[in-house]
């Protein structure tokens, strides 16, 4: 879980970088630092979700994770757009940013909650 965590960090970090410069080379560092968190959450994200779940409710928990996964691709671009026609492109990214340090702290808290039990 500690891996997911520094993952969801890189991801949001990778996109909150994003307004701080207007050069390709930096652009480029964003996408190779977000792609990194990417390939650090997703594929173990998957894996921790199925083994928290019961055998008989594992089908249950990965309809949900795919349904949510799903959802923001609906929900992403609405909210997205919105801020960015109503606040500008900088606080597009930093509300990302925002985003994902609450995705850092809720996947810290899992992590600790995983050593307890």
């Amino acid at each position: 879980m500690g891996i997911i965590s520094l993952g969801a960090f890189l991801l949001f970090f990778g996109f909150t970088l994003t307004p701080l410069f207007h050069f390709y080379l930096f652009a480029a560092l964003t996408v190779v630092i977000w792609t990194t968190g990417e390939m650090l959450v997703f594929p173990l994200l998957s894996g921790f979700i199925a083994n928290r779940a019961s055998d008989q409710n594992r089908g249950k928990y990965m309809g949900m994770t795919n349904f949510t996964f799903a959802l923001s691709f609906v929900v992403g671009p609405v909210f997205g757009t919105a801020i960015y026609d109503h606040f500008g492109g900088t606080a597009l990214w930093l509300s990302v940013g925002v985003i994902g340090l609450l995705a850092f702290a809720g996947f810290s808290w899992l992590n600790h909650l995983s050593k307890r039990a």
